[in-house]
């Protein structure tokens, strides 16, 4: 039989714990019947094999006696026709629990990606991005490691002048510039709102300030246009804070940094870049 703890290993590394309760209870659900009607595909298999050996053994006994050629060769036959039998029905219930595993692994993994993007905009949410930080960060080597956190400039103002639909396609482009001008190897979530954070890996701070501004230009550049209509409605732009993990520091840590040069941004009239580096007091 296939235990238990084979469930929950197959269980822990294909279903993401941000799964709702109704879904992962459902998803456990269908693994324990495929498991299930797996694990009595190999019963009924063990129990064919036990049905083999024991016309083998009657087979041998039967060599050893002085038979005539028609009853031995009876014996073969019958093991010949018996083995095929078995084997072609075990083939054919194998294939099925295979199909059924493919299937169900397909779905969970819809599902795991489901849980862990933002819906409207089809980055990485706020989980994701908690999840992933803690990881990376958890490595060896992860400095250097730069955070760049984003901000729609006057974003209420947009959702309130031309309403909530305008404000989601503004949101839509901001993150369809970031994820074109980010290295594959970049991290790209929405932590909700208006805001959104880009993790860069093996960046220096200069490298991700160059990044930011790269960022800030082509949405100030973009003219946002309402769809209905073709109606022009101006340009948003952002203002982005850049820092940069240092050995020792928490996830927190380096989100609450980049968060004060975000706000320092704001300060200093937004749209634009503050790093670390120009924040007061800094060690940079």
């Amino acid at each position: 039989m296939i235990s238990a703890e084979i469930v929950e290993d197959l269980r822990s590394r294909h279903l993401p714990a941000a799964l709702d309760a109704q879904r992962l209870s459902e998803a456990r659900a269908q693994f324990g019947s495929t498991v299930g009607r797996t694990s009595d595909t190999f019963d009924m298999a063990l129990q064919a094999s036990n049905r083999f050996d024991a016309q083998l053994s009657e087979a041998g006994s039967t060599l050893r006696s002085p038979d005539d050629n028609n009853r031995i060769a009876g014996h073969f036959a019958t093991l010949t026709e018996s083995m095929r039998e078995n084997v072609s029905d075990f083939r054919a219930r194998l294939v099925e629990a295979m199909r059924e595993f493919s299937s169900l692994l397909a779905d969970l993994e819809k599902a795991k990606l489901e849980s862990l993007t933002d819906e409207l905009t089809g980055v990485s949410n706020r989980r994701h991005f908690d999840d992933f930080l803690e990881r990376h960060i958890a490595k060896p080597g992860a400095d250097p490691t730069s955070l760049v956190f984003a901000d729609v400039d006057h974003f209420k103002k947009v959702n309130d002048q031309y309403g909530h639909l305008v404000g989601d396609q503004v949101l839509r482009l901001i993150a369809t510039t970031i994820r074109h001008s980010v290295r594959e190897a970049d991290f790209v979530a929405r932590l909700g709102g208006e805001e959104f954070v880009i993790v860069l890996p093996g960046a220096p701070l200069s490298v991700a300030k160059a990044l930011a501004e790269n960022i800030r230009v082509s949405v100030a550049a973009k003219s946002l246009v309402r769809r209905s209509t073709g109606e022009r409605l101006g340009n948003v732009t952002l203002s982005l804070g850049v820092a940069t993990y240092r050995s020792g520091m928490s996830a927190r840590d380096i989100l609450k940094r980049s968060d004060e040069c975000l706000y320092s941004a704001k300060d200093r009239g937004r749209n634009c870049v503050v790093t670390e580096a120009d924040m007061p007091n800094s060690s940079r």
